[in-house]
């Protein structure tokens, strides 16, 4: 029935409790350590809490406990911006796929599965600038060649095969440059002729006008122009 000895136990016990409970508080701690370096934030969290539970003093503890779920926020944000990169990407625009895959990498600049997109997109973003491009000179050439431009449409061309020269479509637009070429090559040949064959009529050397009238037609023979030429020279 000593007064004192019960209160001294009692304080012994409570100490006993105390150092107890640090002791398991130390255990959770280094249980929520390896949670952690594994990327288990839920996990070290809810450890966290039960050591918590046992030492609520434990500074060390509680501001371990702020830096987890610091972690974990980060974690997320980063999954969060990499689904919206992925998605954009998916969908096709690039522009917002670019901005959100930054967002992760500001997150976590080491991350992998960013950095690969990260390069992919700048990739098509880069073809994509490069099919604009491509695009507006093919589209110049197209009105150069309706206003018979063609030597100013081939320097256009030039600029084209530079920038993708396995284009279906610029291949396209040289045969036609090339027949719209060749043409003008044609009908300027032609007049040259002619004007030839009618100077040589004037002169009344009717010989010399059906002998290029001739050649004329052996190079085209077909040309209803040599043809009557040549028929009123004879």
């Amino acid at each position: 029935q000593h007064v004192q000895a019960h209160r001294l136990l009692g304080e012994v016990q409570e100490t006993i409790q105390e150092q107890q409970r640090s002791e398991q508080a130390r255990q959770l701690r280094s249980q929520a350590d390896q949670a952690f370096v594994d990327l288990r934030y839920d996990e070290a969290l809810r450890i966290l809490d039960q050591a918590l539970v046992l030492d609520d003093t434990n500074h060390e503890i509680s501001e371990f406990r702020k830096l987890v779920q610091a972690a974990k926020s980060r974690a997320e944000r980063l999954q969060m911006a990499l689904r919206k990169a992925e998605a954009a990407h998916h969908a096709g625009e690039l522009d917002e796929a670019k901005q959100a895959v930054e967002e992760a990498l500001a997150l976590d600049p080491n991350e992998t599965q960013a950095k690969a997109l990260q390069h992919v997109i700048a990739k098509q973003l880069e073809e994509k600038t490069r099919q604009v491009q491509l695009r507006k000179l093919l589209d110049e050439v197209h009105s150069l060649l309706g206003a018979r431009k063609i030597t100013q449409a081939f320097e256009i061309l030039k600029s084209a095969e530079v920038l993708d020269p396995g284009s279906l479509e610029l291949q396209s637009i040289l045969k036609l440059a090339y027949a719209a070429r060749e043409q003008e090559t044609r009908k300027a040949d032609l007049t040259r002729l002619a004007q030839q064959i009618e100077e040589a009529l004037i002169r009344e050397d009717y010989a010399s006008a059906s002998s290029q009238a001739e050649v004329g037609l052996q190079k085209y023979p077909r040309e209803q122009g040599l043809l009557k030429l040549k028929s009123l020279a004879d």
